[in-house]
């Protein structure tokens, strides 16, 4: 196929590297005829060639770094899009950014609001929050980690992991944890959140704090040798979490109290329990490694992601 046959996906943030977004814009290609190239002063100003759609990712974090001058520029972008006809996915990620405060928040929640008041179709991988805000379900990829050694039997401990930030509630977790439980809490802190974390571990035999970062081969090692996936976090900011994800594909029983997460996730997936007590994990009948493993794959799999964006791309062709 020649390039000139296909339209133009050019994607924001310009980090192809991100894993995320490797993944997606490899679903985009495969789905349709469509080439990838990143945001540039060029790709805004020069006039669109027929076909040409701009795939936005987490846009409104300017406005969180840059608050209202971010703002600004992000309406303005968004405007020039629309005034050359082109074509404008956004990614809805987050009911709004982690890291802002509460200025900051209502400054980034006006900016998804115009983005996605003018975008042509709105992606959002949680299923819950598609069906109630009428937005283009899309399954998260799942995350692709070659692991070079088999887990042969599991440890004793669950594990809950990822970038330690206030709004996962590693704090609640710690207090709420049963003592005849071990949990590994492993991810990078902030110097302050972790001098809180710390101390509300030190007197605790059955809790072990690592303040590190593991590469994706290493912690796709501990989460294998583990008993479970621990998520902590109330879903207040996320649609989805990452962590459920890569628990799942790596065929691990995962566990949440957090209803909103739960309900974002298919019901049919083998693997995702919701509990309101950490103590309710083991009355639990857990499926096997490799049911659970079948089901991700099946439900959150390439497959699945490719017919839904190969529908979004016949949606936005229509509409030229």
């Amino acid at each position: 196929m020649k390039k000139s046959d296909r339209s133009r996906l050019t994607f924001y943030p310009r980090q192809s590297k991100n894993p995320y977004l490797e993944r997606m814009l490899a679903l985009f290609a495969a789905a349709g005829k469509v080439e990838p190239r990143p945001l540039s002063l060029r790709s805004i100003i020069l006039p669109s060639r027929t076909g040409t759609i701009f795939f936005l990712n987490w846009i409104e974090n300017l406005a969180v770094i840059g608050s209202i001058p971010g703002l600004v520029a992000t309406i303005l972008f968004v405007k020039i899009i629309k005034m050359r006809n082109a074509k404008l996915i956004w990614v809805k990620h987050n009911i709004y950014p982690h890291s802002s405060g509460r200025i900051n928040k209502d400054i980034a929640r006006a900016c998804q609001n115009f983005v996605e008041r003018n975008a042509d179709a709105v992606i959002c991988h949680g299923k819950k929050h598609s069906s109630d805000f009428s937005l283009r379900y899309v399954p998260h990829p799942l995350p692709v980690i070659k692991q070079t050694m088999r887990a042969s039997s599991s440890g004793d401990y669950y594990i809950c992991f990822g970038r330690m930030m206030p709004y996962k509630n590693i704090d609640r977790l710690i207090r709420d944890w049963p003592k005849n439980m071990k949990l590994v809490i492993s991810g990078e802190f902030s110097a302050n959140y972790y001098k809180t974390i710390f101390r509300l571990c030190q007197n605790l035999d059955n809790i072990s704090l690592e303040n590190t970062y593991l590469s994706d081969q290493e912690l796709a090692e501990r989460i294998s040798f583990s008993k479970g996936v621990i998520i902590p976090n109330d879903g207040n900011t996320s649609i989805i979490s990452g962590g459920i994800l890569l628990g799942l594909s790596l065929g691990k029983p995962t566990f949440t109290k957090s209803r909103r997460m739960f309900e974002e996730f298919d019901a049919n997936t083998t693997g995702l329990y919701l509990i309101s007590d950490w103590c309710d994990i083991r009355s639990k009948v857990l499926p096997t490694k490799n049911s659970i493993i079948a089901s991700s794959r099946k439900i959150y799999g390439d497959d699945a992601i490719k017919d839904r964006l190969r529908q979004i791309l016949k949606d936005l062709s229509q509409d030229d």
